[in-house]
């Protein structure tokens, strides 16, 4: 004796979870990228010159200086929410207060970079 299963109520759960869980993973996409992502922070670590661009520019010298020495910056967040902006590669970043390391980062945004200082660059200018 065999069974039809393609009529099953467990068949038809199974399927309903299936869905849910694609659907969930879904819903997280999107096209314009993470939402917190503005703009591309830099320090020139020639000059110290702070400069930021559009988000889909991404520098390939200063605009102040010929060179490809820059790096790209993020915040640093420390347990007590406090944050830095630094060098992507920095090191030693321990908050003076509480000498603790930052517990994440994430991108700067364009308010946070103009509060460091940090001016905005066309794609003429840091680009080949």
């Amino acid at each position: 004796m065999t069974r039809d299963f393609s009529r099953s109520p467990n068949r038809r759960v199974l399927a309903a979870l299936l869905a849910a869980v694609v659907g969930v993973g879904l819903c997280g996409c999107s096209k314009s990228g993470p939402k917190d992502w503005e703009v591309n922070g830099y320090l020139d670590t020639v000059t110290g010159y702070k400069f930021y661009t559009d988000k889909d520019v991404f520098a390939e010298k200063s605009p102040v200086h010929p060179d490809d020495r820059f790096v790209q910056v993020l915040v640093f967040i420390y347990p007590r929410g406090n944050s830095v902006i630094a060098a992507r590669d920095a090191q030693n970043l321990e908050d003076p207060q509480t000498h603790k390391t930052p517990v994440s980062v994430r991108y700067p945004t364009e308010a946070e970079l103009k509060a460091w200082g940090a001016v905005k660059a066309t794609r003429q200018e840091v680009c080949n």
